[in-house]
C-alpha cells in the first residue's frame, strides 16, 4: 500500500519555512539532480520564483492580506509500498505525472517542485507546491473534499504505472 502524506505545520507556514523545506527536499545527500523536477518553475531557484509569483499580485480590496503572509505553500509526500520494490526510474516518471497533476489542479497554474529521495530503504517523493497561481494570483484553498479528490486521482496515477495504490480515503497528516 502506497502512502500519501499531507505535511501539516503546527505554526502558520511562512516564507522562511518555505526556504527551509525546499532546501531539505533538494538536499544532495538525499537525492540526485536528475531526480528533481519542476512544473512552471526552475529547479535551480524554486524559492525565489515562488516568492516572485506571490509578489506579482498585490493585495486587492477583496483580499487585503499581504501575499507573503499566511500559508506560503503545501507539502505532500508520496511513499512507495515496500512490495513495489525500488524502481527509481519508473517511480520518478510516475511522480512527474503527479507533479503535473498538482500544478494544474482545478485548472490553475501552481508552481510545484519535487524530488525523489533515495537515501532511505523506501522510495518517496517530496512535493512543494506554491499556493498562488503564478498567472492569476488565485490562492489554493484546501478542504477535506479536495484532499479526498487528490487521493483518488493520485491513486489512479500510481495504479496506472503498476504501483500499489492508496487505500480509499486514507491519508496521513504528518506534523513537523
Amino acid at each position: 500500500m502506497s502512502i500519501f502524506k499531507v505535511v501539516h505545520r503546527k505554526n502558520r507556514d511562512d516564507c522562511v519555512m518555505l526556504s527551509q523545506r525546499i532546501n531539505y527536499i533538494l538536499n544532495p545527500l538525499a537525492t540526485k539532480k536528475e531526480l528533481i523536477y519542476g512544473q512552471y518553475i526552475s529547479t535551480h531557484y524554486p524559492y525565489e520564483e515562488m516568492i516572485y509569483a506571490k509578489t506579482c499580485f498585490p493585495p486587492s480590496p477583496t483580499s487585503p492580506r499581504d501575499p507573503l503572509q499566511g500559508k506560503a505553500f503545501y507539502e505532500y509526500v508520496v511513499s512507495l509500498a515496500p512490495e513495489d520494490g525500488y524502481p527509481i526510474n519508473p517511480f520518478f516518471q510516475c511522480m512527474v505525472c503527479i507533479n503535473q497533476y498538482f500544478s494544474n489542479y482545478g485548472g490553475n497554474h501552481y508552481q510545484v517542485v519535487h524530488s525523489l529521495h533515495i537515501n532511505t530503504d523506501h522510495l518517496h517523493a517530496h512535493f512543494i507546491a506554491n499556493n498562488t497561481d503564478f498567472l492569476t494570483g488565485k490562492r489554493f484553498r484546501s478542504t477535506r473534499s479536495s484532499f479526498c479528490m487528490m487521493i483518488r486521482d493520485i491513486n489512479k496515477i500510481l495504479t496506472d504505472f503498476g504501483f500499489s495504490g492508496i487505500p480509499q480515503y486514507h491519508w496521513e497528516k504528518y506534523e513537523s
